[in-house]
């Protein structure tokens, strides 16, 4: 296994803001590639396979067609929001749609947190990566939590959650990548803009 010494070798890392929500991950359901004996799938279940084919889906195309993924993406946000209004979920559904200051590397995230995770815990992450609004549906495990300093009882996320993505979809992973590689470049461009 990599220490978080050797990511950070490995892949570009930045600070930028995404769209974020997450859910812990109670067993290895919903893992991509994982082959489990359930007899008969939830409503739920049924639900998340069909999100995450749709993002595996989704992602790929963004390399060829960005315009059709984004129109797309949008459809199914459309959706997904008629579906929220419809089961009385609305309020829900609002967690991530403001951006929330992240670090990100093709091997993981930072971000802060209203909660704190124990080491190890598995987090379903859906992240929106702006201004692109190319969606991801990727599965993290926690490699620390901490309070963040200065933090106090007031702070609405006193907590910072560190943890590295068991990237399945290479899609995803390229997506990812190409994107931080894109804000680099643009947030050096700023930076050297402001410098002249």
């Amino acid at each position: 296994m990599n220490t978080a010494s050797e990511e950070r070798r490995q892949f570009f890392r930045i600070d930028d803001y995404v769209r974020l929500s997450y859910s812990l991950v109670s067993d290895l359901r919903g893992l991509p590639g994982e082959a489990i004996d359930t007899p008969r799938q939830t409503r739920d279940e049924m639900q998340k396979d069909l999100e995450a084919e749709f993002n595996n889906t989704l992602n790929a195309l963004w390399r060829d067609y960005p315009l059709a993924a984004k129109a797309l993406s949008q459809l199914n946000r459309k959706l997904d929001l008629i579906g929220a209004a419809t089961s009385g979920d609305l309020e829900d559904s609002a967690v991530g749609e403001r951006p929330t200051r992240v670090n990100i590397s093709g091997s993981g995230i930072a971000f802060s947190s209203d909660s704190m995770f124990p080491a190890g815990q598995l987090l379903d992450l859906d992240i929106v990566l702006l201004p692109s609004e190319s969606p991801l549906r990727i599965m993290a495990r926690v490699v620390d939590a901490a309070v963040i300093p200065g933090a106090d009882e007031t702070d609405a996320r006193p907590y910072l959650v560190r943890a590295e993505f068991a990237l399945r979809d290479s899609a995803a992973q390229e997506t990812l990548i190409s994107h931080i590689v894109q804000r680099q470049q643009a947030q050096r461009a700023e930076q050297h803009c402001e410098t002249k």
